[in-house]
């Protein structure tokens, strides 16, 4: 699993991951959430805020943005973003499978980050 081999680069202990967010639009299940079944496969306590986002082309950088919102608010010091969704039943070579998992972490340093997010 992506979040496996993420983990183990960056040496992020499970205990010290504040929230993860995971973006999909073909969750396994409607309930419970796939974040907080991924919460409990990953071993992460049960302290770290897991909800899910159910969003598609736009989910990745709406993601980051929740994410970077909590960091700056200062409740949340390291977390992961997990994207991901089944596309293959749908017929158009535009869409297929695939899945992300990306850590961000709090930084006093770090610029700040700016997005410009519209629907339509």
């Amino acid at each position: 699993m992506a979040t496996e081999k993420l983990l183990e680069e960056l040496q992020w202990q499970r205990d010290e991951i504040d929230a993860l967010i995971v973006v999909t639009q073909s969750p396994d299940y409607l309930i419970p959430a796939t974040a907080i079944i991924l919460q409990d496969r990953l071993g992460l306590p049960h302290s770290t805020i897991a909800f899910d986002v159910n969003l598609g082309c736009s989910g990745y950088p709406f993601g980051l943005h929740l994410l970077g919102s909590m960091i700056s608010a200062g409740g949340v010091k390291k977390a992961l973003l997990l994207v991901g969704d089944r596309s293959a039943n749908v017929k158009d070579p535009l869409f297929s499978d695939a899945g992300t998992a990306t850590a961000l972490e709090f930084d006093a340093s770090a610029p700040p980050m700016h997005f410009d997010l519209n629907s339509d």
